[in-house]
């Protein structure tokens, strides 16, 4: 079949999957509530902290619960493969991103932190192409019905959170930071539909080839 035959099939498959994507669970949509919750009620507050201190604040909570509600997850993914003690340096890590923010006090730092996450995925994912190998799909998707599509799924990782990058850059510049906040809030679930139908994808594309 030629390439772009192939190419669009997967595209009408992957907007026909969108549509069956399995619910998508109100506790991923916490952080987006906290971060506008917080901004708000320091705008509201009149301390007198600049625009930039409001954002971090309300950023920093918001990652910090974002944290909070994948930490379980989290260790119980790492344990099994690094150990509990690199697992638990992982976390202590994963607070890094939080201080940093904090102490720069600038809504453009917590804006380019999100870039900068989706461009570590890229390069976690980019390591197992490289390597020939599928770690961090097989750590992320256990099932044993997909074992055979990883490779695949790992390639189409790295295009997707190098497109969530691209976005990202593309939203603070054409939005204001407060409606950069909605945007962010809302994140979450399109990752989780955009997830699902490329995982569909791959897995109806290699069935068909």
């Amino acid at each position: 079949m030629p390439l772009l035959d192939r190419l669009y099939i997967s595209l009408r498959m992957f907007w026909a999957l969108l549509a069956y994507a399995p619910p998508l669970r109100a506790r991923m949509l916490l952080p987006g509530v906290v971060l506008m919750t917080v901004s708000i009620g320091l705008a509201h507050a009149g301390q007198g902290f600049t625009p930039g201190q409001n954002f971090a604040m309300a950023f920093g909570a918001a990652l910090i619960a974002r944290l909070m509600l994948r930490l379980p997850e989290t260790l119980a993914r790492l344990r099994p493969v690094v150990g509990s003690g690199l697992s638990a340096a992982v976390v202590y890590l994963s607070f890094a991103p939080i201080l940093l923010i904090l102490w720069g006090q600038d809504a453009l730092w917590c804006q380019r932190l999100a870039t900068v996450m989706n461009l570590g995925w890229v390069l976690v994912y980019m390591s197992d192409v490289m390597g020939n190998r599928s770690l961090v799909t097989r750590m992320i998707w256990p099932d044993q019905s997909i074992a055979d599509h990883l490779p695949a799924l790992t390639r189409v990782m790295v295009l997707l959170h190098m497109s969530c990058a691209l976005l990202n850059e593309t939203m603070i510049r054409v939005l204001q930071p407060e409606v950069w906040m909605l945007y962010w809030a809302l994140a979450p679930m399109l990752m989780h539909y955009a997830r699902h139908a490329l995982v569909q994808t791959v897995r109806m594309d290699a069935r068909a080839n």
